[in-house]
């Protein structure tokens, strides 16, 4: 088993864990924790079987009772410590009411009554009731917060407590952690994250550094807000990578389709319509698995990856690829299309499906091309102006090569 460290280390190990593994890299120092498949199916929090969607950056899931009973401020001590406030309420009301109604005489000389001494006694037992309850709830409260920071440093997008997180780290590290400087009005100190999160990285103290904003800046291809730490507002990379997740998790829960162009490897382009299915983590980042309309098959893709993306409630128009295709398999008709490579080209084609195959993982169709002769592989979601003809059409090269 192979795993890749934040630095870019392959790390090799020879069984993959039972449960939980921590790997350390002997070139960076980094403490890689590596999960079983079956660990990933348990809560984070409790450790039961979790099918929920609520996915965290190390691949594990969460059940949201167990993060709502983390986040909440209630204890078991609420009620017992309100009861005995109410108790020690009604016992001072007691005690002014048997010093009220003294007698002259025992008023004149300042007679405690019988009474008293043992409703003090029951005040005084409720008083430290109170305060060790409230010492136990604090405790409860402490022991959550730790649980909950170990949730937030796997949080898919900023934490809910960035802006502590951030606020402590720049109150301890004065100085940029890569010039040197300290802050001023025009070039303050923010918080980076040395591996993105869009690329696998957590919220973790060492996988964070301080740096000033011209530092900063240089580190990202995007300009950041001057108030980008101060103010605990996400940049503009992590605003689209939370925007996207929520819209994944919006067409999940309301059957929408995913509209998207796609960056592949050298540069090349895709476009996409996806039904979501769910998210996933990988050592390289975050993806979510979708069946894709336009390629007809199931595949992952990486949200760093994805831009100019829409929901759309119905797939447009009245025939996709796929249906046109699937039609000239069972009638033995040819297609004529427009065609786009990967590399920007485009022609004019008239090809003769012979059926499915797999090219580097993605499902493509096998044709006999009468532009170039012979028998090649085409995506089905490059084609367009898609026509069945049961004799070969024009075929031409309109930009590039064949």
């Amino acid at each position: 088993m192979i795993i890749t460290c934040n630095c870019g280390r392959k790390l090799r190990i020879k069984n993959p864990p039972q449960k939980k593994l921590k790997v350390v890299c002997p070139e960076c120092g980094y403490e890689n924790i590596v999960i079983n498949q079956e660990e990933k199916d348990l809560c984070f929090i409790c450790g039961k079987t979790c099918i929920e969607s609520n996915l965290l950056q190390n691949g594990m899931r969460y059940h949201q009772e167990c993060l709502d009973k983390l986040e909440s401020k209630n204890t078991s001590f609420d009620e017992k410590i309100k009861n005995a406030q109410n108790a020690l309420s009604s016992i001072s009301s007691e005690i002014r009411q048997a010093f009220d109604q003294r007698s002259f005489f025992q008023k004149l000389f300042n007679v405690v009554p019988d009474s008293v001494e043992d409703l003090e006694e029951r005040a005084e037992y409720w008083t430290k009731q109170i305060s060790s309850w409230k010492e136990d709830k604090q405790q409860i409260l402490i022991d959550r917060q730790r649980e909950l920071r170990k949730v937030y440093d796997y949080w898919l997008t900023k934490p809910p407590d960035w802006g502590n997180r951030s606020f402590e780290l720049r109150q301890h590290q004065k100085n940029c952690m890569n010039c040197g400087k300290s802050a001023t009005q025009g070039n303050p100190l923010q918080v980076h994250h040395i591996i993105p999160v869009s690329h696998g990285g957590n919220h973790k103290a060492e996988n964070l550094e301080v740096l000033c904003l011209k530092c900063h800046q240089k580190e990202h291809p995007f300009n950041i807000s001057q108030d980008f730490q101060e103010k605990s507002s996400p940049s503009n990379q992590s605003n689209h990578y939370s925007a996207l997740i929520d819209k994944i998790e919006k067409s999940k829960k309301e059957s929408l389709y995913i509209s998207f162009k796609y960056r592949r490897f050298e540069g090349v382009r895709d476009k996409h319509l996806v039904q979501a299915e769910k998210l996933i983590s990988k050592e390289d980042g975050m993806y979510f698995a979708g069946f894709c309309y336009l390629s007809n098959t199931s595949r992952d893709f990486k949200l760093k990856n994805m831009y100019k993306i829409e929901l759309k409630e119905s797939l447009p128009g009245p025939r996709l690829p796929a249906d046109y295709i699937k039609e000239a398999l069972e009638r033995k008709l040819m297609i004529h299309c427009h065609y786009t490579k990967r590399t920007g080209g485009k022609s004019l084609r008239t090809l003769e499906p012979i059926g499915y195959t797999t090219f580097h993982g993605v499902k493509v169709l096998e044709c006999y091309d009468y532009l170039t002769e012979e028998n090649r592989c085409f995506a089905p979601h490059r084609m367009a102006k898609i026509e069945l003809v049961k004799e070969p059409k024009e075929s031409k090269v309109i930009t590039g090569l064949p």
